[in-house]
């Protein structure tokens, strides 16, 4: 279809009101409109360019009839029949001034998107300058009723000629306005620039209010938006779509704001507003996660956890879940229910990712830990390790883990391996997460760790040092300290 036959960004397409007239009621010619539209919509465009003829025919001073049957026309690619419709609109209709605006918009267009037929139309009716008779027609409709969108629109017709004119593909064709029209489009600038800024800083159309403020000259205005009848399922669910995709885009945009505030329960609203059209919005859950964290709403973060285990129903949401009910909940409920989560998901444990299966060990190994089974909680996590493969950030996460369940008799050997985790010269030790811990050397000395991760594995190495009264405690957080300063 081609788009020069409609109102352009500040036009509003179907205006709401009609020009008094003889004829068909109001709310019998807003039917009948309809239907003609319905006709346009299931491409019977003979049947809608008979019935809108029909109607123009009763009802000549009604400008939303010439804009459907424009419609039709451009959609059949007959841009000169859409031009002809308006031209005799004002021949029937003289000194309207939404007439005018029409016409010069169309012939604009026609400008600007069919050069050859605008040379036929302006040889045809002997005008010099087209581009110029159709600014001309937008600045009489404003000498008649300066509404804002009139501006608006003849603003952009200096714009939209340099635009042509700079384009390679029009080097033999030049659009030409003389001085005088350029000083009067300009003379509009203080009264609605910033408005005009506003209005083209989108390609979305603006609607503005000031085409429904007489109703003596403009029209029939419906009672109620409605939406338009869908004929076939494609339609249907392109419809659902563009309104879940809206949904969306609203709450993404309220979230933003909520989150600047801190307003933990709105970002919960919000948050769980977007879940409830696309539960499986991953980054949606993370920040929400990351977020309840930070402010140790734990209780939240187990709840966002149960729901999107019950609406994904798959493993790794399950692990999530069963993780935040083990580190937070604590209470023999939950650790059951973590349980049953676990026994379910151990049959998969080789088809899944190496976090997810890490995750499934670190959550094992807190179970037995509350239950105060050290020698088992090490065994499981030396198991995690062992099918950890070459995943050198579960390698490190699994290691961590286990030599925090060192008791104070093995103080030592713990800070020992720690500081190696730290990529620190140390003595090998006897136990049987050594030979991990000399992988992950490996690895960190063949691809340096980022400050981040170092200042993350010293916090773990001062928080031992610290449980277990080391002397090296402080030497260590001075060490953080330095490393932050290099990140400022």
């Amino acid at each position: 279809m081609f788009s020069g036959i409609l109102p352009t960004k500040a036009s509003n397409p179907i205006p709401s009101k009609v020009v008094k007239s003889s004829g068909s009621g109001n709310a019998d010619l807003l039917a009948q409109y309809r239907v003609a539209k319905d006709f346009f919509y299931r491409k019977q465009y003979h049947e809608a360019t008979s019935l809108f003829t029909q109607l123009i025919e009763n009802n000549p001073g009604t400008l939303f009839l010439y804009d459907g049957l424009a419609r039709v026309y451009g959609a059949r690619q007959n841009i000169l029949q859409s031009i002809e419709l308006y031209k005799n609109g004002i021949q029937q209709n003289t000194g309207n001034p939404y007439f005018l605006h029409r016409y010069g918009m169309a012939l604009r267009n026609l400008c600007l998107g069919n050069p050859a037929s605008a040379r036929q139309f302006a040889e045809k009716n002997k005008i010099l300058n087209l581009y110029q008779y159709a600014v001309e027609q937008v600045l009489a409709s404003i000498a008649i009723s300066p509404k804002t969108i009139f501006i608006l629109d003849v603003k952009d017709f200096p714009r939209l000629l340099e635009k042509f004119n700079a384009n390679s593909r029009n080097s033999e064709i030049s659009l030409t306005l003389p001085d005088d029209i350029l000083l009067q489009i300009s003379s509009f600038d203080s009264s609605v620039s910033e408005k005009w800024i506003n209005t083209r800083r989108s390609r979305k159309p603006t609607i503005h209010a000031e085409l429904e403020e007489d109703s003596s000259q403009t029209g029939i205005k419906p009672a109620k938006k409605r939406h338009r009848n869908l004929y076939n399922d494609k339609e249907i669910k392109e419809r659902e779509k563009s309104e879940k995709k809206h949904k969306k885009r609203v709450s993404y945009f309220n979230l933003r704001q909520v989150y600047k505030q801190k307003n933990t329960g709105k970002i919960e609203h919000f948050g769980m507003q977007i879940l409830a059209n696309d539960f499986g919005d991953t980054n949606i859950v993370g920040l929400m996660r990351n977020y309840f964290k930070r402010k140790k709403h734990y209780d939240r973060n187990v709840s966002l956890n149960r729901y999107f285990y019950a609406a994904n129903q798959n493993i790794f949401s399950g692990l999530a879940l069963a993780g935040s009910l083990v580190k937070y909940s604590k209470n023999t409920p939950s650790i059951n229910e973590a349980k049953q989560i676990l026994d379910f998901s151990e049959p998969y444990l080789q088809t899944l990712t190496p976090v997810a299966r890490a995750s499934w060990f670190l959550t094992s190994a807190k179970i037995l830990q509350n239950n105060k089974k050290q020698q088992e909680v090490q065994d499981t996590l030396l198991n995690g390790l062992k099918q950890s493969g070459k995943c050198n950030g579960v390698l490190y996460t699994l290691m961590e883990h286990y030599i925090m369940t060192f008791d104070k008799k093995d103080a030592k050997k713990a800070i020992e391996i720690q500081k190696a985790l730290c990529n620190k010269k140390v003595q090998q030790q006897n136990d049987p997460v050594w030979m991990y811990v000399e992988q992950y050397q490996k690895f960190i000395n063949e691809n340096p760790v980022s400050v981040s991760e170092q200042i993350k594995a010293l916090y773990a190495l001062a928080k031992l040092q610290k449980n277990f009264k080391d002397n090296g405690y402080y030497a260590t957080i001075m060490e953080i300290e330095t490393l932050k300063k290099s990140l400022t």
